[in-house]
């Protein structure tokens, strides 16, 4: 089930709208930033972010990965830790 929509006025320089390829474009960029913003920093799932760009899960990863935004939240400690697991197993 999609989310209602609202719309939202944002003012941006003509240039900026212009080298993002137009208007249209441009909201489209802004808001797939907004949603992958919201993602990268917890605020939803990714799996909600496909939904709300209307993408497939594998599309949403691939978008993720080509704007560097991680697919996984995995701190080094973690990592740190769940490697002395597997040195002490193996």
């Amino acid at each position: 089930m999609a989310d209602e929509t609202k719309e939202l006025t944002i003012r941006l320089p003509e240039s900026l709208v212009e080298r993002l390829g137009g208007a249209q474009k441009a909201t489209k960029e802004a808001t797939q930033a907004t949603v992958l913003d919201l993602v990268r920093t917890g605020k939803i799932s990714a799996g909600k972010g496909a939904e709300l760009l209307d993408l497939s899960r594998h599309d949403f990863l691939d978008l993720m990965n080509d704007r560097h935004v991680p697919a996984i939240d995995y701190s080094s400690e973690s990592f740190e830790y769940e490697l002395r697991g597997v040195r002490e197993k193996y």
